[in-house]
């Protein structure tokens, strides 16, 4: 569905999204240090809820980027899903977080 989206409606080609996936791994390497000063500081509850607010806004991004000039819309996308998709790297680091505070201590290393 992205892939539609991203091809035929923000007409991206196939080296844009190249770019694209690459641009949004940097991201995400980039916020797992803000996304760890987070969890310390608050919890991994938090920022599993910070991610998932951030994740709910990229298909609003999919639904402006169209009504775009052609000239911007494979830029802004690439700029405004990049901030998105950032704290994304929260879910994989703080799931297992979680699912450690549930854990009985005695169980823990399984």
């Amino acid at each position: 569905m992205w892939y539609l989206g991203q091809v035929k409606y923000c007409k991206m080609s196939e080296m844009t999204l190249s770019i694209c996936n690459g641009v949004f791994n940097i991201g995400q390497l980039a916020a797992v240090g803000m996304i760890a000063k987070v969890v310390r500081k608050k919890s991994p509850d938090f920022a599993l809820i910070f991610a998932g607010i951030g994740l709910c806004f990229c298909p609003v991004i999919m639904i402006l980027v169209p009504h775009l000039p052609l000239a911007y819309r494979g830029v802004t996308f690439i700029v405004l899903m990049t901030v998105l998709n950032a704290p994304q790297c929260a879910v994989a680091l703080c799931t297992v977080q979680i699912l450690l505070n549930a854990a009985p201590e005695k169980n823990r290393s399984l």
